[in-house]
Parts: C-alpha cells; structure tokens; sequence
C-alpha cells in the first residue's frame, strides 16, 4: 500500500490541508449576506410540520431534502436553533472537501495536476460562503455528476451510469430547470444512433469472409462510446433519474403533502416567486454587457478577437504561433483579474467573476491542443458551460450563481492546460534539428512558466476573494453567545443589531403561546430561525410584499393568519431603514385589524382581525 503512495499524494495532503485551515479561519464571521439563514428555514418549516408547497410557495423548496438531514440533527441534539449556523457551515465544509478529493482521485493520473484542479475547486465556494443551499448542492452534483459520466464513458460499468442519473436528478430537485439537460441527451442519443443505422446499412467496400473477420472490433479495441450512445445507458442513466425522483416524491409526502394539493399550488410557487425567468431576460443581458464592459476596461471585443484569431489561423498548432495566443490569453487573463480586483469593492456581481481568467487560458489551451481530450470536454467542460447557463436563466441574482457554477470548468480545464503542456514537452523531444533544439526548449520552458504564473495568479486571487472581510478582527469583533449565530464573531455595529432583533423576538415569545403563527418580515434570516413559532409567511425570504399574494395564501391556509407580525427596520447587512419598515406595516394593516408598537428593531402588529372574508369552510 505505502509503495502506491506518490508524491503527488503528500502534496495533495499538504494543500488541502492548507486549504482546509483557510476555510477555518473564515468560518466564523458573516459574509455580507442575508441569504445564508434564509436556507435552513425552509427544511426548519417541514421539521415543525408544514406541509411543502401549501404552506410554502417558494420555488426552490424541494433542495430542503438535502438540508432537511443536517438542520434535523442539530436541533435533536441541541433542542433548539442555537448555533445551527456554525454548525451548517462545518457540514458544508466537510461535503465541500469530499468534493475536492473525489476531484483528486478521479485525475490522480495527472499528478501535480490533479493537485491544483482540486484546489481551484476547494478555494471556490458559491457566494464566497460555507451554507448548504440550492446553488452549492446544484455544483457539488453537478460535479459528481460530470465524474461519474467520465467513468461510465471510460469503463461502462452499469453502476456510474446509474450514479450520474441519481446525480443529476439531485441538480433537478435543487433548480428544476435542470431538467431542460434530459430532453437534450435523448436528442443526442436519437442522432448518434440513427447515424450509426445509417452507416450499418451503407455495404462495406469487401464482402469477404476474411475482410469481415479484420473489421471485427477486439475487445481491447472496443469503442467505449459505443455503450454510452446504447439504450441501455439510457435506460441506466433514466432508472438512477428516477430512483431520485421516487426519493423526492416520498420527501413530499412524509411533509404531509397531497396530490391535490401539489396540482393546486403548483401556480403559486411561479406566481409568488422573484424568479421572474423570461421576462427578466432582456435584464440579465444588459446586466451582463455591463459587467464585461468593466471587466474588460470598456473592450469587450479583446476577448472575442482573441478566440476569432485562433479560429482563423491555420498555423495556430506551430510553437510559435502557440506562444503567441498563450502570452495573449495570459494577459487577458491577467488583465480580469486586476479589474475584478479594483471593482469588487463598489460592484459585488465582480466578485464572482473568478472563474473567468482561468477559464480563458483553459480554454485557449484546449483548442491549441491537436489530441484533444474530447470526452473530459463533452463530459465534464461542456455540461458545466451548459449548466451555468440554465442557472444564469433560472435565478434572480445576475451573473452572481452562474459564476458559481462556471467555477466548476476549472476541473476540465486543468486537463487541459496539463494536455497541452505534455505536447508542447512531445514536441521538443521529437524535435532532432540542432539549430532549433535550443529554441524548442525554450518555447517549452516559456509555456511552463506562463502556465504557473495564471496558476499562481488564479489561486492568490480565488483566496483573497474569498478572505475578503472575513477575518475576525479582535479588537472590533465580539463572539455572539446565544441565537443561531452563536460561536460566530460580529463587528459591533451587527452585534448590537443582532441582539437587539433577538430581544425584540424575545418580546413575541413572551406574549405568544407556542401555537400562535408569526409573520416575521424580514431579510436576516436568523429573525426566522430564532422564532420557535408557526411561520405564518407564504415563504421566509419576502423579497417583494403584495397585497394580492398574502390574501390568496391566507384564504387557502386560514390557520396561517398571523396572531403577531414583526417588521423589521433591517432588511439587508447594515441597511436601516425605519421609514421602508412603517411602510411595509401599512400593507398589513390594510389586511388586518392590530394595532402597532415600536421596538428597538421593528415594528410590532398585534392582529385582532382579518379585513377580507375567508371562505367559508
């Protein structure tokens, strides 16, 4: 055992180590989101008996069974959401580097690369924080997902098809538009399989007993592609689709959900969602023009001359026209990573850019390449590609989730940079001319310096990024004792605010019984989890109030009206805002009859009454 030990291995060790450590350190203070408390509500909801999809009309519900196991634990343990926070951050971590070694031990043939594939993977984490949403599951098993497609194409052993059906139908229950994938594999494999009936039916130049016995394929011969374009690998790949899909089902119903009632609300959760998909396209676009705009210091067309240029170019594959597009797709590269840098500060969406310089120089990489490794690309570069698409039009945040997710290419792309450099080495061995050895050798060497300094650059930066305002600072920062961020350290300012909320919380559990629904209108998510009563919200993260929506939800769910609502005079990380507050409880006052008192945090309404009539039961 010890002899199959390399080298490579204690290096692999040594940096996740590294890695892991860094994590540690920036585990315990918030990053500048809200959204990290807003994810365990969901599953929280269904542990004290909501019921999925009447009671909660958010459309990324159904990630909750792969949160529903950990938040469960920790309030059996603990009997409370007290430090639920730090504890889904440790969870999140330990999948997280599972991630990074099953990256390790997939292209553990690749060395040194394989190294750095799984530690541009490990310094990346959606939205720069350590929580188990519907984003961070969607990479974690879209990842999986590639690996093990790369195995079936690679050994067509039965039991990876199945995996990567179990693995995609998880993307599918994280963000259903996923689902827009399977539609497009059946289409390959109708297209793959009707050109090879066509090429059966064309008759071979020689009939001959003896020409038939050569063109018979060995099995040390046999085309791997062949099963994976087989309706048995559909088959395998649909029964693993749906082995999830049965798991999902059964979720739902253990939640007490019905037939009915999943047909009846399968509107609201589109109705009441931000996810506005098609209609915010147009937005997303102009969104993302601008971001490139800054990206590239107002020259967006540098990037695209660049790949038009390689595409032109018939003598791309000769050394020095090799050199050439790597110095340039270096000095892009280099040239986003400094714009990112100086923009981060003033324009958040930046910050999640990071994927895009390696991508670049990965990408150059694979096309210079002459023996191009064609099933990492179709099976690992391209479903990524493709992926942070289908998330870019599936999410309400901008470029910021389909950033998260393009982080993923940079696994393949270590392939390929590694592909290209042993055939620029293959090259200058082959290479028997005495006047252009030296030069060879040269041109070698500058590709493997170029090749460490983006690595370098890339991996500094995907740590600073991620370090940015998240070292607890001791003179500045108090640990927090009690609440679900107890064990984490805030500055001051969000200290007092946190306690002051918890303190207004307080207030409700003393005048509440434990049955009395609560409306809590806020964006800190920790407002929800401290609660510990029935939520009386259509759904925890209210991004917009209508009138319209709360009425239609109280009138299916009249046990949901609230007996207390809270509005909270903070709606996002140090954002204060009693006006918007005193605004938003108007709203509920025309739907209800309470009356209103000030806290230290928020407005709290008293409701004695509906103003709508309910339907009669």
């Amino acid at each position: 055992m010890l002899k199959r030990i390399q080298k490579n291995d204690y290096i692999f060790i040594a940096a996740i180590l590294i890695c892991l450590i860094f994590h540690i350190i920036c585990m315990y203070t918030p990053v500048p989101y809200d959204d990290e408390a807003l994810y365990p509500t969901g599953p929280l909801r269904f542990i004290n008996g909501d019921i999925m999809m009447q009671h909660e009309w958010h459309l990324s519900q159904f990630s909750s069974l792969f949160s529903h196991l950990p938040v469960l634990l920790w309030i059996t343990l603990k009997g409370s959401t007290e430090g639920l926070i730090l504890f889904l951050r440790i969870a999140y971590l330990l999948i997280h580097t599972s991630g990074a070694v099953i990256i390790y031990k997939s292209f553990r043939e690749y060395k040194y690369w394989a190294v750095m594939a799984a530690v541009l993977f490990y310094t990346q984490t959606p939205y720069r924080m350590l929580a188990i949403s519907y984003i961070s599951m969607v990479v974690f098993f879209l990842l999986l997902m590639g690996i093990s497609l790369f195995y079936a194409y690679k050994t067509e052993k039965k039991q990876y098809y199945i995996m990567s059906g179990i693995f995609f139908g998880a993307c599918c229950v994280c963000n259903p538009f996923y689902c827009l994938l399977y539609p497009v594999y059946i289409a390959v494999y109708l297209y793959f399989n009707l050109k090879v009936k066509k090429n059966k039916n064309t008759p071979p130049p020689s009939d001959t007993k003896a020409a038939s016995r050569k063109k018979q394929v060995t099995p040390e011969e046999k085309n791997t592609s062949a099963m994976f374009f087989s309706k048995e690998a559909v088959l395998l790949i649909s029964s693993g689709i749906a082995v999830m899909a049965v798991i999902s089902i059964l979720y739902y119903f253990s939640t007490g959900g019905t037939l009915s009632s999943f047909i009846g609300n399968f509107g609201n959760l589109l109705s009441s969602s931000e996810y506005d998909i098609f209609n915010s396209l147009s937005l997303k676009l102009r969104e993302s023009v601008n971001v490139i705009n800054k990206l590239s210091l107002n020259m967006p067309f540098l990037l695209p001359a660049l790949f038009i240029a390689l595409a032109a170019d018939k003598r791309r594959y000769d050394t020095k026209h090799k050199i050439l597009y790597v110095i340039l797709s270096l000095f892009l590269s280099i040239l986003y990573v400094i714009t990112i840098s100086i923009s981060f500060f003033n324009l958040d969406e930046n910050t999640f850019a990071i994927s895009l310089p390696f991508l670049i120089f990965s990408s150059v990489c694979y096309i210079l390449t002459k023996n191009k490794n064609k099933p990492v690309f179709f099976l690992l570069y391209l479903p990524f590609i493709i992926g942070a698409v289908i998330q870019y039009i599936a999410t309400n945040t901008g470029i910021t989730a389909p950033f998260s997710v393009l982080a993923l290419t940079a696994v393949p792309g270590m392939i390929f940079v590694c592909d290209f450099y042993s055939e620029i080495k293959n090259e200058v061995k082959a290479e028997n001319k005495p006047l252009l050895k030296n030069r060879k050798k040269a041109f070698s060497a500058a590709v493997f310096n170029l090749v460490c300094i983006i690595l370098c650059i890339q991996t500094a930066f995907n740590c600073c990024l991620y370090m940015h305002n998240k070292i607890p600072d001791k003179e500045s920062y108090q640990k927090v004792e009690n609440g679900p961020f107890a064990g984490l350290y805030l500055d001051s300012n969000y200290y007092e605010k946190y306690n002051k909320g918890l303190s207004d919380l307080d207030i409700i559990k003393e005048r509440s019984s434990d049955n009395d629904p609560v409306l809590i209108n806020s964006r800190m998510g920790w407002m929800h989890l401290y609660i510990d009563r029935p939520s009386a919200a259509y759904c925890a993260a209210l991004y917009s109030l209508e009138e319209e929506t709360f009425r239609s939800y109280y009138e299916q769910n009249p046990d949901k009206i609230p007996k207390y609502i809270y509005v909270s005079f903070a709606h996002r990380y140090y954002l204060t805002s009693r006006d918007e507050a005193r605004k938003q409880s108007r709203l509920f006052q025309s739907l209800f009859d309470c009356s209103v008192e000030e806290l230290s945090m928020g407005f709290l309404l008293t409701v004695d009454g509906c103003r709508f009539a309910l339907p009669e039961s």
